[in-house]
């Protein structure tokens, strides 16, 4: 039996609350979402991503993940490119989400201390970027710890400032992320 039952917690919100809450969170036409799988040639994928911009209004968008999002493409700096300039024509904000390589040290999912060289693809998502975040958590970490996440600032095209940045604490039996400004010192971050 699971430490904490997801499906047990949500049969204990009322019908009211789930109907308020998809209302304020997705229900009220906000949200917009297009699903695939596997590759999508890069002409469509733009095409889609302008008119949820133009069209609907979108401002700000979620690609999850880059690689397998634009993977037709022979040249990764390429597709990068043509995302930052989609970027700069329509003035939306676009959230592009990387998986890892593996690392030479300790490993990611051991809380092993992310870098811009770690990213998958080309180094264009580094140099395009306006700000690149590493996300790092110990899954194999005893009792609590390993739902703490440390955030790192890896890139900040805007002021420069780069490091450690703070924590978020993930809490299974809501299955949401909390700020968790306090938890650690910024030196034992360093030794993630």
């Amino acid at each position: 039996m699971p430490l904490f039952d997801l499906e047990e917690n949500f049969k204990q919100i009322s019908d009211e609350t789930l109907k308020s809450a998809y209302q304020e969170a997705v229900g009220n036409g906000n949200l917009v979402l297009f699903d695939h799988f596997g590759s999508l040639h890069s002409d469509t994928l733009l095409t889609k991503v302008r008119y949820a911009i133009k069209a609907l209004d979108c401002r700000i968008i979620f690609l999850d993940h880059l690689s397998i999002v634009v993977s037709e493409f022979a040249d990764s700096q390429e597709r990068t490119a043509k995302l930052r300039a989609l970027v700069e024509e329509t003035g939306c904000a676009m959230i592009l989400v990387s998986h890892l390589r593996r690392a030479d040290g300790r490993p990611h999912e051991e809380g092993g201390v992310v870098s811009l060289s770690h990213l998958r693809g080309s180094h264009g998502i580094a140099q395009l970027s306006d700000i690149v975040m590493g996300f790092e958590r110990s899954q194999q970490a005893d009792g609590d710890e390993k739902h703490l996440m440390h955030i790192r600032i890896l890139k900040n095209r805007y002021s420069g400032e780069t490091g450690p940045s703070g924590f978020l604490r993930y809490h299974p039996a809501t299955g949401r992320l909390h700020n968790h400004q306090d938890e650690l010192e910024e030196d034992s971050f360093e030794e993630m």
